[in-house]
């Protein structure tokens, strides 16, 4: 079997190209996030967690603990959301910070060297 290959060095990277990508993955992961923080909520509140933690918490301080109505579903909602943003922000700005150093450091390290390879079959015929 005979094996062909190219030998490729990324030398620049799109900077442009690479914040649409990292937009695309924070996203997707600010829509995980929110979704479980969301899922987690429900789950807790459903079991009565945060009515037994009132309890404890009310027991211990001599007083009522007010963390069902500090830590409603719109609390939740807006907070999730509100880390979803930050998230999408923070990780869309460092794929732009790393392009910018890769491009910036090319001169000096010659890129990042990508060997292909592909089996090729010789004639059987």
């Amino acid at each position: 079997m005979n094996e062909i290959r190219a030998n490729l060095r990324i030398v620049k990277i799109e900077t442009y190209s690479l914040i649409r990508t990292g937009f695309l993955i924070s996203v997707s992961i600010a829509v995980t996030i929110f979704t479980a923080n969301i899922l987690m909520f429900i789950v807790l509140a459903g079991m009565g967690v945060f009515e037994s933690i009132d309890q404890v918490l009310g027991d211990l301080t001599g007083g009522s603990a007010g963390l069902t109505e500090t830590l409603s579903f719109p609390v939740v909602f807006l907070l999730s959301l509100a880390i979803g943003l930050f998230e999408i922000v923070v990780t869309t700005t460092l794929f732009a910070v790393f392009g910018y150093i890769y491009n910036a450091t090319v001169p000096l390290t010659r890129g990042l060297e990508v060997t292909l390879a592909e089996d090729v079959e010789g004639d059987k015929g």
